[in-house]
């Protein structure tokens, strides 16, 4: 059995001073720890690995790109959020415009003075009686929408709200309230 290299370096120690290492052999803890190797380079060598600025030059480069990201995500929210914003806006248009055409119908058929009032189907679904030989005031309200908006109705602008009533007055003038 072969001793430890340690061990063979000590036991070929003089005691005049530190073991002198014979011709091929190699001597632990002579060299410092290396975290790199060397590579040949032109006959001479070099330390190969990365240097401080090679890390500071990577970690700009991540900083940048990490900051495109994020830049495009909050622009791809902004977005989003305008988006939905203008799809709630045209909901709220939408069931106003069905509120009035219905508050206009009733409108009309209490202006005419007929035998027997008409029904008339609001968009919630709801009959009410318009018209008839004594008409008599109503109101309609809208369904709501998802949102508070701002929105015009009969030439009124009605802010901040989330539904709309129209009233309806006996001789056929119309009203939009929130």
């Amino acid at each position: 059995m072969k001793p430890p290299l340690s061990l063979k370096l000590l036991l070929h120690s003089s005691h005049n001073g530190p073991p002198s290492p014979k011709p091929n052999s190699f001597v632990p803890l002579a060299r410092p720890l290396r975290l790199t190797r060397p590579i040949p380079l032109g006959g001479k060598y070099k330390q190969a690995g990365y240097s401080l600025g090679d890390m500071m030059i990577t970690m700009i480069v991540i900083l940048i790109v990490g900051s495109l990201v994020i830049a495009n995500s909050l622009n791809s929210l902004r977005a989003n959020t305008n988006a939905f914003k203008a799809r709630n806006h045209a909901d709220a248009q939408a069931k106003i415009t069905r509120l009035i055409s219905a508050a206009k119908t009733c409108a009309i058929f209490n202006t005419e003075a007929g035998e027997s009032p008409t029904p008339v189907e609001t968009p919630t679904g709801v009959v009410i009686s318009c018209g008839g030989r004594a008409p008599m005031a109503t109101s309609l309200t809208s369904e709501p929408w998802k949102r508070i908006t701002t929105f015009n109705c009969l030439g009124t602008t009605i802010e901040n709200a989330r539904k709309v009533t129209i009233k309806i007055t006996a001789n056929g003038q119309m009203s939009c309230h929130s």
